[in-house]
């Protein structure tokens, strides 16, 4: 039997547990009781904040141990940063921004000056309404970028930076620590959610805008910050950098979305299609694929009700237009059912299992280089080659430029290939089967018929397709990974504490830069092996001219560096590793085609509000510029050029050439050559920068080993 000891003190262990799961499973009956009942969405979240307060008055002692002393550290720390007050007050002036450009075009589009100066109090409605959605959209997309950044490297940083072996020393219980960083970074974000309600309660003067709908839009966006925080803190938890925590979280939750519609979607076109036949008959009952899909359709909507867009989006399509109060209670309950389950099961593995996995990461067991009779070197450092004469450069590579994701990275990158190259052998089997036929013929030496070739180019094109979209997808992750390996190149030397022993080698400053710019850029090598399979697979099936395969190649390498330095700049510029992945993110995230974003509210809407529109539409020098201005701009936009450059033909269809192809005799699709020299120059001038900033921190120049001054 078990002491009293133990068993007080595994009750004093499990307690606070069962207490958060006897309020979460109190949370989801009061949801199906509201619904069950035909409460209004904001009767339901009326409950649900009052539900919450319980714990808060009826157990405060409890409540405020949970959180500890950690929890006041970090928010009176994150309150008195000047980014947390910057990006609040350029969040608010961005949604004002928002409210005043559509606020003139409405004008603009009901002719407001020429009826007098008066307007229909409907129209007024229905521009409140429109101007919600629009900023609902903005405020999810907002904190859907900001939350991982925010939350996925607060225990990986104090990993790196080994000072979370101080707070494991003290007196500090797992959940203390866990849930005191994580309510801080929670709290600051649910500012943001705050600060544009004012703009929304500003707008009820204008009418039109339903409570119910704010307070569910509301309720969903604190519902995913709290869900993806959850997220965020278990890859910080289990990861030991930061910048990886901070990546896989990224990755996560795009996997998440792409799966969760492309299944969801999938799941519901099979349950509408009918003629599908008896599945089996089971005990005298019959069971149809009918009834077989609509069950695989059931189980995937409890999966895909995390993505609130994509359920929202099934609603109104499943209702035809029409939104009920019943209809989003039950989209707010699916989704808070899997995100609290979720959350609460992510929480409590990285509470039980944070001192556990930081132990291990700091001080577990070297890797021994094992060796067989012979003294060569097996397992791990089999596919090593010896250090050489460029120690750095061996370092970054082969020691460091494997990818550090662990088994949680493996499996993402797995699921990635799948998902990527499940479309062609999905069209392999059906152009099998379609034509088992024509390959008895083939194989019978027979005359292939005339169909054959027609289907085959059908499939050809389908293919074409496929690889732009895989080549912008992996493109896009290639240069987004560069961007977040060089966060960490030099900042990272600091965190660790291998900074004064890396300059106190006699390598020069370009010695070790080129040494960790090779090791980013050869760090994407699952990304380069999944392109070459691609294109591989595309040039087998004559989806895609050889030609422009080389073309993205070159493109390609381009860009990888240009993102590589952009991280690297940004690792060198930064105080920590954290900071410095941040910043790689956002500001990848802008010169990849985020400026198109900014430059669209900040320049063109004005401009398009300030002339007039039939003057830049017609055909002149005025118009033909401007169209060539906006070509080339596109044309720097890497996603696009590296998802439009694998064209199925050079001489075929024009279609091919749709988003260069210009109706005027202007740049046309010579605009990704000239974004290529834009990427090509810039990415030379952040080599130049980061080399005179690393030669200035490194204390030498830029080719000459260091130079040590006698200090006074």
């Amino acid at each position: 039997m078990t002491p009293p000891t133990a068993r007080r003190r595994l009750w004093a262990r499990a307690w606070p547990w069962l207490a958060v799961a006897g309020w979460f499973a109190g949370l989801i009956a009061l949801g199906y009781f509201g619904q069950r009942e035909g409460w209004s969405p904001g009767r339901t979240v009326a409950a649900a904040l009052a539900w919450t307060a319980v714990p808060a008055v009826l157990f405060r002692t409890a409540v405020r141990n949970m959180f500890g002393p950690v929890f006041v550290y970090e928010i009176v720390r994150l309150g008195r940063r000047r980014s947390t007050t910057f990006w609040r007050l350029l969040y608010v002036l961005g949604v004002m921004a928002v409210l005043a450009l559509m606020y003139f075009s409405w004008l603009e589009d009901v002719r407001y000056s020429s009826r007098g100066g008066t307007i229909n109090p409907v129209k007024l409605a229905e521009f409140a309404t429109e101007f919600f959605y629009v900023f609902q959209g903005l405020q999810y997309l907002f904190v859907v970028v900001l939350t991982p950044a925010y939350v996925a490297g607060c225990i990986a940083d104090e990993k790196e930076r080994k000072t979370l072996e101080f707070l494991l020393a003290t007196d500090l219980t797992g959940h203390e620590i866990v849930f005191g960083k994580l309510a801080a970074r929670v709290m600051t974000l649910l500012m943001y959610v705050l600060a544009g309600l004012p703009v929304i309660a500003f707008l009820q003067l204008f009418g039109g805008i339903d409570p119910d709908l704010l307070l569910a839009g509301t309720a969903a966006t604190v519902g995913t910050v709290l869900g993806l925080s959850a997220l965020s803190i278990f890859f910080s938890v289990s990861l030991k950098k930061p910048r990886d925590a901070i990546a896989l979280t990224y990755l996560a939750v795009a996997l998440y979305a792409v799966a969760s519609a492309g299944l969801g979607g999938l799941t519901q076109g099979l349950a509408r299609a009918t003629g599908w036949g008896t599945l089996a008959v089971v005990g005298g009952h019959t069971i149809a694929w009918q009834e077989f899909f609509e069950v695989l359709r059931d189980g995937f909507d409890w999966i895909a009700s995390g993505n609130v867009v994509y359920a929202a989006l099934v609603y109104v399509a499943n209702s035809r237009g029409t939104v009920t109060a019943a209809g989003i209670n039950a989209v707010l309950l699916k989704f808070s059912v899997f995100w609290g389950v979720v959350g609460v099961a992510l929480l409590a593995y990285s509470v039980t299992r944070l001192r556990a996995i930081a132990l291990a990461q700091s001080y577990g067991t070297p890797q021994q280089v094992r060796r067989d009779r012979r003294g060569r070197a097996v397992g791990a450092w089999r596919n090593r080659p010896r250090v050489g004469d460029d120690a750095m450069v061996w370092k970054e590579v082969f020691a460091d430029g494997a990818g550090r994701g662990g088994c949680l990275g493996t499996m993402m990158t797995a699921a990635i290939f799948s998902m990527i190259f499940v479309v062609p052998v999905i069209g392999v089997f059906v152009l099998c089967v379609q034509f088992i036929p024509v390959l008895h013929d083939l194989f019978g030496l027979y005359a292939v018929p005339s169909s054959f070739a027609k289907d085959f180019g059908l499939f050809s094109e389908g293919m074409n397709v496929w690889a732009r979209i895989a080549t912008g997808v992996l493109s896009t992750l290639a240069m987004l990974g560069a961007a977040v390996r060089g966060a960490g190149t030099v900042s990272g030397e600091r965190d660790r504490d291998t900074w004064i022993s890396l300059i106190s080698t006699p390598l020069t400053a370009a010695e070790m830069l080129r040494g960790k710019f090779l090791g980013v850029v050869l760090g994407m090598r699952r990304i380069y092996t999944a392109l070459l399979l691609v294109w591989a697979t595309a040039l087998a099936f004559g989806a895609v001219e050889p030609v422009l395969v080389v073309a993205c190649i070159v493109f390609l390498a381009v860009y990888v560096t240009a993102f590589a330095w952009l991280g690297i700049f940004c690792s060198i510029t930064a105080r920590t590793t954290m900071i410095a992945t941040v910043r790689a993110i956002l500001a990848a995230g802008f010169f990849a085609g985020g400026y198109l974003i900014v430059g669209q509210l900040c320049c063109c809407l004005p401009v398009f509000l300030v002339l007039d529109t039939r003057m830049l539409g017609s055909r002149n020098a005025a118009g033909e510029s401007l169209e060539s201005i906006g070509l080339v701009i596109l044309g720097c936009v890497p996603s696009l050029v590296m998802g439009w450059l694998p064209m199925h033909d050079l001489n075929g269809k024009r279609d091919e050439l749709l988003m260069f192809q210009s109706s005027t005799a202007t740049i046309g699709v010579f605009a990704p050559v000239v974004g290529l020299v834009v990427w090509a120059g810039f990415a030379a001038i952040l080599a130049a920068a980061s080399h005179a900033r690393f030669a200035g921190l490194s204390n030498r120049g830029a080719d000459q080993p260091p130079r040590f001054e006698r200090r006074p």
